[in-house]
């Protein structure tokens, strides 16, 4: 492991290829971290480490690396059983080696390794360091538990680590209680304290063998900071080590490696709008950011070059908007892919849930920028393990999502996940069967309103002595009066017809389909399409969120088969709608104002402009009749198995190479670049 004043790296056990893990200086902690979630933030969570391929303490390729955060008492509606993350992030790997190669990864498949166990790291606050968690009797690594031990009490199995002496666990250490085939598991916090031990124990090798100390790199077994410079392996005032060292991972556990990119999606539409690249790096020195900056001198000496810079009649916007919608296609097929191969959302979304790689071996001009998407946390959301009426796996709520991304009826419902209330419950209807019963209820002093609730919901309902699991009827009968209608499902005690059950506890359990992740990949892409260098980040949102509000408002007083033609109509006047605050005007597709002012809109064609919007506003918005998807619940629909807002893309592309390509005079540059090109070949 090397280390500098800008960072510091640490190999991992256990894993043959060479893969580190950035530790950031204070200065550097947030940025090098970002957009993931801060190392020492306690979620029960997947937490994303940036780290890379290196070669001599050169970061060559970043990486993202995938481990388990030990669990920390976090609000109920952001926090997700660690059993469930593991699942998770082992069925990740299983869905990232299955499948096919799409842009992006298809150079990682012959590095990546299978899955390989990794040993518990620690954080130190101070220095903003990394390093591997040792046993405190012979300052080895600690590594998984040997697969023939057995796990009893409240230890999960995949997060117990052991000290190895002569091939045999002499010491357990897991985040809760519990036994090892009689032995006892000890706590994360012994596990921080016997550190002092591995701290004598560096000192003393340092001083009885200098050079066994350094071929066995016993410096670097710790964190290095002034509390580690003199230490009493049994003086108890180390455990002070509690306030500045964190266990950033709890024991082996799954590991995933996957591919960064340089930009996120925002960034490469703001490169292809014309905002210098440099503009998009920071100053911070580290080694992620010389990185980026390297890549970018690079990318700037060897292309990409706009085909259509001189023209400003506006048909360098088709240009722009090309190079942007593929990349949303090639971000909606791997999302197509996960979909698939999970059968389950994607649900983890942020602002850099779409990274953007670049290759310099692109020679189509459709792709003469060599951008390629990169989609982040692929089928990282886990499960819940609850029973459902309909017997289809229920994921959990988009708890590691921006809120700002997801549409704001799945946010609303999903903060009442698992959240216990009472209820009077009154049954309409039961009917024994050989599962229990089949009843249908009525749920009174609920204190939730009916509209947010969805037929494919799930409720979790227990009185004393009998269970149900419901899910809400697809219609409210108006005699019912403020009573809430449900069926499903009772065990345990019979229940009677007509007989009220007061004080029972009933849990919602809101289900969120891929119209979240149409509507949070939309939001990105528009982000990327229509922000510009006046409005963007938190503003943005807000005021797509507001456009698609008052659309959706008007809609839905309208009959179903009138909708589409009103938001045709809708979305044909904003397009051309030209001042310098139009959310929705092409000239957005230009990051600076200057550039927007500049640009003339006559060469662009304005019906294909009005179809781009159409495609961006059926994702965005929820309503029967024109969206692409109804409610939160809903499957994304597909024509013969294929996806049909996929299609409808790859038709819209299909429409602006004709609109770049076939053209003459004034834009002879593009035909001479492809004849050369061409010739070339």
């Amino acid at each position: 492991m090397s280390h500098d004043s800008r960072s510091a790296w640490v190999r991992l056990p256990n894993f043959a290829a060479p893969v580190y893990l950035l530790g950031p200086t204070p200065a550097e902690a947030m940025v090098v971290v970002e957009p993931f979630f801060p190392l020492d933030t306690p979620i029960t969570a997947i937490q994303t480490f940036l780290g890379g391929w290196c070669a001599d303490g050169v970061l060559v390729e970043p990486l993202e690396i995938d481990l388990v955060i030990e669990p920390g008492r976090v609000v109920p509606n952001r926090q997700v059983p660690l059993e469930a993350a593991l699942d998770a992030l082992s069925e990740a790997a299983a869905v990232r080696s299955g499948l096919p190669p799409v842009p992006g990864y298809d150079w990682l498949r012959g590095l990546q390794p299978e899955a390989e166990p990794v040993g518990p790291l620690v954080f130190c606050r101070k220095t903003r360091r990394l390093f591997v968690a040792r046993g405190r009797e012979t300052a080895t690594p600690l590594e998984a538990l040997p697969a023939e031990r057995a796990c009893s009490g409240a230890v999960i199995p995949a997060l117990v680590s052991c000290e190895m002496r002569d091939e045999q666990p002499v010491r357990y250490y897991a985040g809760a209680d519990g036994s090892v085939e009689g032995e006892p598991v000890h706590s994360l916090e012994q596990l921080l304290v016997d550190q002092g031990h591995v701290v004598a124990a560096a000192t003393a090798l340092a001083a009885d063998d200098p050079l066994q100390a350094a071929r066995s790199a016993a410096a670097e077994w710790v964190c290095q900071c002034e509390d580690c410079g003199e230490v009493d392996a049994d003086d108890a005032e180390y455990k002070a080590a509690l306030d500045r060292l964190v266990v950033a991972h709890a024991a082996p556990a799954v590991l995933t490696v996957q591919p960064h990119g340089a930009w996120s999606l925002l960034e490469a539409g703001e490169l292809v709008g014309r905002r210098p690249a440099e503009a998009l790096l920071a100053s911070e020195d580290n080694a992620y950011h010389a990185w980026r900056a390297e890549l970018t001198r690079t990318m700037l000496a060897s292309g990409p070059t706009h085909l259509l810079a001189d023209e400003n009649d506006g048909r360098n916007l088709s240009e722009i908007l090309r190079v942007l919608l593929g990349l949303g296609l090639g971000a909606l097929e791997q999302l197509d892919q996960v979909w698939q191969a999970t059968g389950r959302p994607h649900l983890c979304w942020d602002a850099a849930a779409v990274r953007v790689g670049w290759r310099p071996d692109a020679a189509l001009p459709g792709t003469i920028w060599g951008l390629r998407p990169i989609l982040r946390r692929l089928g990282l959301q886990p499960v819940a393990a609850l029973d459902t009426v309909d017997g289809e796996p229920l994921p959990y709520p988009p708890a590691f999502s921006d809120e700002a991304l997801i549409t704001p009826s799945a946010v609303d419902a999903c903060r009442h996940w698992d959240e216990p209330r009472t209820a009077n419950v009154f049954v309409k209807t039961a009917e024994a069967g050989e599962d229990g019963q089949s009843i249908t209820v009525l749920l009174e002093e609920l204190g939730l309103a009916w509209e947010p609730f969805r037929t494919a919901d799930v409720l979790h309902v227990s009185g004393e002595g009998w269970q149900a699991v419901l899910r809400p009827c697809g219609e409210r009968d108006p005699n019912d009066g403020e009573g809430l209608p449900f069926e499903g499902t009772a065990t345990g005690a019979s229940l009677k017809v007509g007989e009220d059950y007061a004080g029972a506890e009933v849990r919602w359990y809101p289900r969120c389909g891929e119209a979240v992740d149409l509507h949070a990949l939309a939001m990105l892409l528009a982000h990327a399409l229509l922000a510009n260098d006046e409005r963007s980040g938190p503003a943005f949102y807000e005021a797509i969120l507001a456009e698609t509000a008052e659309l959706r408002g008007s809609l839905e007083k309208l009959p179903v088969g009138q909708r589409e033609a009103f938001v045709q109509n809708w979305a044909a006047e904003r397009a051309e709608q030209d001042a310098p605050a139009a959310v929705w005007t092409r000239r957005n597709l230009l990051h600076a104002r200057a550039h927007r002012a500049e640009t003339r809109l006559d060469g662009m064609p304005a019906m294909l402009w009005q179809a781009c919007v159409l495609w961006l506003l059926r994702m965005l918005t929820n309503v029967e009749g024109f969206s692409y998807c109804v409610d939160r619940t809903a499957a994304a629909p597909r024509s013969e198995g294929l996806l049909l807002p996929l299609l409808e893309l790859r038709g819209l592309l299909a429409l602006l190479d004709d609109a770049l390509w076939a053209r003459r005079g004034p834009a002879a540059r593009v035909l001479e670049t492809l004849t050369a090109e061409d010739e070339e070949e």
